[in-house]
C-alpha cells in the first residue's frame, strides 16, 4: 500500500493538501526527480522525512519534523499558486496524516506554524516549473491514532453490585499514556447539583481492584465500637432500604451528651492485598444525619496506627444533604512505610491494608442520631479528582458534562462533543450552572485500565444508593514512534 503524507484539517479531518501525489498530469508535490514510479512516496528529495526523538527525561518537550519537498506544476504560474497554498497551510497550527508504505493504520501529527524554505531561482532562459525546499516544523511530542469511543454504560453506585464504581477501558493501543475525554449525560444525575470523585488505576492488574475488596460495611462483625455510657451508644440498623445491604450502624447521642465528646468505630481493613494493594487511597464514609442532627455541625477524624490521617478535623456543616459521602483524606498502604523497595529485587513489593478508626462527635449537646453506612477506599495515586456542578443543568436530558484530559478542565456542552455542539457559557442574567474539575484528569495507558467514579460527594443533594451514573469516554491513542 502506498505511503500517505497529507496536510489535513484536524485529526481525522478532510484533505487540505496532498504531499504524496504521483505524476499523473495534475501536478503536485513530487520527489526523486520527474520519473516518479507509481506508488513511490512523493514529497521527499535527498532523503526521507525525519521526526526528531523525544528529548529530556520527561519526554514532554516539542519535537521537530523535517520534510524535504519538490514542487512541480504544469506552469510557473500554477507552481506559484501551489507554493502559496503550502505557505498558507503551514502558517497556523496544522496536522499531518501519515501512514507508512505497506501499513494499514493512520497516524496524525499536530505541527506548529512554520515557513517552508523553498528555493527561488530566476533563470534567463526557459526552465522547468519545479521548486525544491524543506518543511521544518515543531510538533507535539506524540502522534495520535484514530479516536476510540466507549459507549454509554451505567456505572452502579450500590456496593452490593459487583461492578460498583468501576468501568474498564481495555486493550488500549499505542505506545504512550494518553488523555481521556470523559463524557457524562445523565438526566437524573444532573437535575440537581452533582459531585463525584473520579480516579484511574493503570498499574499492576487493575481487574484485581474492585468494590468488594475496597469496602467495609459499618455493621460488619469485624468492626469494633467504643462509646460512653449515658452519652454515646451504638445500635445496628436492619431493614433500612436507604442503606447499603439495608443495614448500618446508628450513633446515638443521648440526652446527657456534652458537646465535643467522641465515640468511635474501628473499621477492619479491606481485603485488597498483595502488589495491587500498594498505593494511596482516598477514604470516604457514607453518613446520614437524622432530625435535628442535620442542623448541627458533625465532626469526624480518621486514624490508622494511632496516627491522624488528615491534618484537620473533617467537619460536615449544618444543613445541606442529610446523606452524603464524606472525604476523610488519604491513606497509604503499606502504612507509615515506603511504598516499595527501590533496589532491583526480582519481585514487586506487596502490602496489606490496615484498620481505620473513625472518631465522630457533635459540636452541640443533647440527643440526636447519626447513621454510618460504610467506608470505602478508592485508588488515588495515579489520576484522580473531583467533578462538580453547582446546580442543576438547564437541559439535563441533552447537555453533556465533560472532563477534558487534554486541558484538565470540565466543560459543559449542548450535546455530545464528538459532533456539532456549543460550549455552554454563562448567559447574561441567567443562572447557568458551572461544572468544575479539581485534580489530575484521567489518562489511559496501552493495555488495560480501570476507571472509578464514586458519586454522591456533593453537599447539597442526596445520591440514592440504587442510582447508577451514565458514563461514556473517548480517547486518541498516542505514539512516540510514527507508525
Amino acid at each position: 500500500m502506498t505511503a500517505i503524507l497529507q496536510i489535513v484539517d484536524g485529526l481525522n479531518g478532510p484533505l487540505v493538501m496532498e504531499l504524496n501525489r504521483v505524476l499523473n498530469g495534475q501536478g503536485g508535490l513530487i520527489g526523486r526527480g520527474h520519473n516518479l514510479a507509481e506508488g513511490q512516496l512523493a514529497g521527499f528529495v535527498q532523503g526521507e522525512a525525519q521526526w526528531s526523538p523525544l528529548s529530556g527525561q520527561t519526554a514532554l518537550g516539542r519535537r521537530t519534523i523535517s520534510i524535504p519537498v519538490t514542487l512541480w506544476e504544469q506552469s510557473h504560474d500554477l507552481l506559484g499558486q501551489r507554493v502559496s497554498k503550502l505557505m498558507q497551510c503551514t502558517s497556523q497550527p496544522w496536522w499531518l496524516r501519515i501512514r507508512r508504505s505497506g501499513g494499514t493504520q493512520n497516524s496524525w501529527l499536530r505541527c506548529f506554524p512554520c515557513t517552508p524554505q523553498i528555493e527561488t531561482v530566476i533563470s534567463a532562459s526557459n526552465s522547468a516549473p519545479v521548486a525544491r525546499g524543506q518543511i521544518v516544523a515543531e510538533t507535539d511530542p506524540y502522534a495520535y491514532g484514530a479516536r476510540v469511543d466507549g459507549g454509554e454504560v451505567l456505572v452502579p453506585q450500590d456496593p452490593l453490585n459487583s461492578s460498583a464504581w468501576k468501568r474498564d477501558i481495555l486493550d488500549v493501543p499505542g505506545d504512550a499514556i494518553t488523555p481521556l475525554l470523559l463524557r457524562l449525560n445523565d438526566e437524573a444525575a444532573f437535575s440537581a447539583a452533582f459531585g463525584a470523585f473520579v480516579s484511574m488505576r493503570r498499574r499492576q492488574t487493575p481487574a484485581e481492584v474492585y468494590s468488594s475488596k475496597l469496602i467495609r460495611q459499618a455493621e460488619s462483625s469485624a468492626n469494633t465500637r467504643a462509646g460512653t455510657p449515658g452519652e454515646i451508644t451504638f445500635t445496628t440498623l436492619t431493614g433500612d432500604a436507604a442503606l447499603s445491604q439495608d443495614a448500618g450502624v446508628r450513633v446515638n447521642f443521648l440526652s446527657g451528651y456534652p458537646a465535643g465528646r467522641s465515640g468511635s468505630i474501628t473499621f477492619a481493613e479491606p481485603t485488597l492485598t498483595g502488589a495491587n494493594a500498594v498505593g494511596t487511597y482516598r477514604m470516604f464514609v457514607r453518613v446520614r444525619r437524622n432530625g435535628n442532627a442535620n442542623n448541627q455541625h458533625l465532626v469526624m477524624r480518621a486514624f490508622t496506627n494511632n496516627s491522624n490521617l488528615a491534618p484537620d478535623e473533617v467537619v460536615v456543616p449544618a444543613g445541606g444533604a442529610a446523606t452524603r459521602l464524606v472525604d476523610l483524606g488519604l491513606v497509604q498502604w503499606p502504612s507509615a512505610q515506603p511504598a516499595t523497595i527501590m533496589a532491583p529485587i526480582p519481585t514487586p513489593s506487596n502490602a496489606d491494608a490496615t484498620p481505620v478508626t473513625l472518631q465522630i462527635w457533635r459540636r452541640s449537646a443533647g440527643a440526636a442520631t447519626v447513621d454510618i453506612d460504610y467506608m470505602i477506599w478508592v485508588p488515588a495515586d495515579e489520576d484522580s479528582g473531583y467533578l462538580e456542578t453547582d446546580s442543576a443543568l438547564l437541559q439535563p436530558a441533552t447537555q453533556f458534562v465533560n472532563v477534558d484530559g487534554f486541558s484538565h478542565q470540565a466543560v459543559l456542552t449542548s450535546s455530545d462533543p464528538r459532533g456539532p455542539h456549543v460550549i455552554v457559557g454563562q448567559g447574561y442574567g441567567a443562572n447557568t450552572p458551572t461544572p468544575r474539575w479539581v485534580g489530575g484528569a484521567p489518562h489511559v495507558r496501552p493495555g488495560n485500565n480501570r476507571l472509578f467514579i464514586v458519586a454522591g460527594t456533593t453537599a447539597s443533594s442526596v445520591w440514592p444508593k440504587g442510582r447508577d451514573i451514565s458514563v461514556r469516554y473517548s480517547y486518541w491513542p498516542r505514539f512516540a514512534w510514527l507508525r
